[in-house]
């Protein structure tokens, strides 16, 4: 009896030594390994460089503020205007008048100004292109080529304060101011001027038709109506009287306006 119980528990041992292989052997096997896929290989994305296409840049021009421009208001029946001031060492003053197309803009120094060429003057239009620039040594005539407003500018270059007293003026269109019929002989009044002048300048219109002569006279003259004369004296504001009248002989000049029914392309016995 004793020899079958040290079979049974030899058996036992064995049976265990059996399990601890097998336990051992699976501890041991090693998993294999998990294959990571690798990601998917970013292309970056080729730019292609764009040419830079070039606009044009119109640079704007400059316009005075309409809220710091004196606006210069003639009075009743008159045609000028006189502009009084003084500008400190740099400073500048803005002035604002409107005019017709095709009148014409008369500036001029009243009184005399020690350095008048350190007083600058600019002449635009509302638009802002200019028409007149330069310095106070001469006095301005000025075509307005269209109906709007139009901004005097007034800088001093000088370093000490300067004070100015100027002329403005704009005569009105003479075209608007002719009677509708004139006398058939006043258009002879064209030979009368040619023979008596010592200076002429033709007053044309977009036609090239001849509409005035601005002339200095030899002798007096009896201009008849329907004609306009204007004249400036002592670089005053621009003057202007209607036929029939009797015009003296100056040494300043005198602008003739013939009436529209006495336009022409060539005056008779014109030097």
């Amino acid at each position: 009896m004793e020899h079958v119980h040290r079979w049974i528990n030899s058996l036992m041992i064995i049976a265990l030594i059996l399990l601890c292989l097998v336990a051992c052997q699976s501890s041991s096997t090693l998993m294999p390994a998990t294959t990571i896929a690798p990601t998917s290989t970013l292309t970056p994305y080729a730019t292609t460089p764009q040419p830079t296409t070039s606009t044009a840049v119109t640079p704007t021009p400059y316009l005075p503020n309409l809220n710091n421009a004196t606006r210069i208001q003639f009075s009743p029946g008159s045609t000028s205007a006189e502009l009084t001031g003084e500008l400190a060492a740099g400073a500048i003053d803005h002035y604002v008048l409107g005019a017709m197309a095709e009148q014409t803009l008369y500036l001029n120094l009243v009184s005399g100004i020690a350095k008048p060429e350190e007083l600058h003057l600019t002449i635009r239009g509302a638009e802002g292109n200019v028409l007149s620039k330069g310095d106070l040594s001469a006095p301005y005539e000025v075509r307005l080529p269209h109906s709007q407003d139009y901004f005097l500018t007034l800088q001093s270059a000088s370093q000490v304060a300067t004070a100015y007293h100027l002329n403005v003026a704009i005569p009105p269109l003479t075209s608007t101011t002719y009677p509708s019929t004139v006398a058939p002989e006043a258009c002879e009044f064209w030979q009368e001027l040619a023979q008596n002048l010592t200076y002429v300048k033709y007053v044309l219109d977009e036609r090239a038709q001849i509409t005035g002569l601005r002339v200095i006279l030899r002798e007096a003259v009896d201009m008849p109506a329907g004609w306009i004369v204007e004249w400036r004296e002592n670089e005053g504001p621009i003057q202007a009287k209607y036929g029939p009248l009797h015009v003296e002989p100056s040494a300043q000049e005198y602008t003739f306006h013939a009436p529209p029914q006495c336009f022409t392309s060539h005056i008779p016995g014109l030097p």
